[in-house]
């Protein structure tokens, strides 16, 4: 007689963050500077338009215009057109407009380190890391001395199958930018993603270590080793982070979370409860935890906050049910039938069956089991129909 209705999992997935190294390229502004050329100049508003991230705008006004229009630097023209087309996500497209700048630059003179930066932008986004790494080549020692440089290098590298020479970029750029924390953060996600959660958090706590932390980085941070693999290096950073910011509710929902991947139910709840005192949101996560952990009175005394009547009395039943007070579990029935659950779930139906048979009311039981039409629910209610029959006919049939 061990047969149990299937047991919620209360604790939702939190948001997931953005953590693959595609993140390289976020932050960048891919606009070219505002123009200070005449009012005649035919480029200068959708120069303008770009450079103030009216993508739709620019498009409109550099599809009136052609490389030969009268007026109109054929370069500058493919610039624009590729940093436009770079915003829009359309990588190989920005790659030709790109190169077909960098082909027009005048003879003799060096490539333009910041559009060889943004060809190799535009070279990953169409899934061409080689070609990246040779635009970034093309735009010579120079191009060092742009901010985003490391994280093109990192991913090209790391695209390649060559973490090494990407962790190595972006420490680099790291020396090289010390005021860039996404450099770090890369390196974090890159080590965590080789496995190596020990040295990520050796990274992530020297990250949050530095005054312009936030409790949504230190959260990213750790969600980032707790999906690796490593929530207890995710627990360390967080109870780290919570000591600064013990109220955080993201914090201590990733320290829940973390705690349970542990098999730490009661530790999960304990998390939650203070964030959970202020937000009846929270009281059936709270409340599942503590069901899970075995405090029966506990989770029913949290049960008794969450704030959906239909959520509340499906958790309460669980609740009683998985601590064995089968005759209080029998009794909800009629407030299962009022808010309109007994009649639409027969996995619930039948866990209230169950404790009717527990609780010994044998013909509530039977009456229960009555019309199960799922397969796997309708051969549960056989045997506990047969399991029905042999205690009517004798006590020790229940044994």
């Amino acid at each position: 007689m061990s047969a149990h209705p299937p047991r919620p999992r209360r604790l939702a997935p939190l948001a997931p963050l953005a953590l693959g190294l595609a993140l390289l390229m976020a932050g960048v502004s891919l606009a070219a500077p505002r123009a200070s050329t005449p009012t005649t100049d035919p480029l200068a508003l959708p120069a303008l338009l770009l450079s103030d991230g009216h993508l739709d705008r620019a498009a409109a006004e550099l599809a009136l215009l052609r490389p030969d229009s009268p007026g109109v630097d054929p370069a500058r023209y493919h610039r624009l057109m590729g940093l436009l087309q770079l915003q829009q996500g359309e990588g190989a497209a920005a790659a030709t407009s790109l190169r077909a700048a960098l082909d027009l630059r005048p003879t003799g003179s060096a490539p333009d380190p910041a559009l060889c930066l943004s060809l190799a932008r535009a070279e990953l986004l169409a899934g061409a890391p080689t070609r990246a790494l040779e635009a970034l080549a093309l735009g010579g020692a120079a191009v060092e001395d742009l901010p985003g440089t490391p994280r093109v290098r990192a991913k090209a590298a790391n695209d390649l199958g060559r973490p090494a020479e990407a962790l190595r970029a972006l420490e680099d750029g790291a020396r090289r930018f010390p005021n860039d924390r996404e450099l770090v953060r890369q390196q974090v996600i890159l080590v965590a993603g080789l496995g190596l959660s020990q040295e990520a958090l050796a990274r992530a706590e020297v990250l949050l270590a530095d005054a312009a932390a936030t409790p949504a980085e230190a959260a990213s941070l750790a969600e980032l080793l707790r999906r690796s693999g490593a929530p207890d290096r995710a627990l360390l950073l967080l109870e780290g982070a919570m000591l600064r910011a013990p109220t955080d509710p993201d914090l201590r929902a990733r320290a829940a979370a973390a705690h349970r991947a542990l098999g730490q139910p009661l530790a999960a709840a304990r998390a939650l409860e203070p964030i959970a005192a202020t937000d009846p949101a929270w009281a059936d996560e709270v409340a599942e935890l503590y069901r899970e952990a075995g405090r029966t009175e506990t989770a029913l005394l949290w049960n008794g906050r969450v704030p959906d009547p239909k959520e509340k009395t499906r958790q309460r039943f669980a609740i009683l049910l998985d601590g064995e007070e089968f005759e209080r579990a029998a009794g909800l029935e009629d407030r299962l039938d009022r808010v309109g659950l007994l009649r639409s779930d027969e996995a619930l139906r039948y866990g209230v069956a169950y404790a009717h048979f527990r609780a010994g009311a044998l013909e509530d039981a039977d009456r229960l089991l009555i019309g199960m039409s799922d397969p796997k629910l309708f051969a549960q209610a056989t045997e506990l129909r047969a399991a029905i029959a042999r205690c009517a006919e004798s006590p020790e049939g229940c044994a």
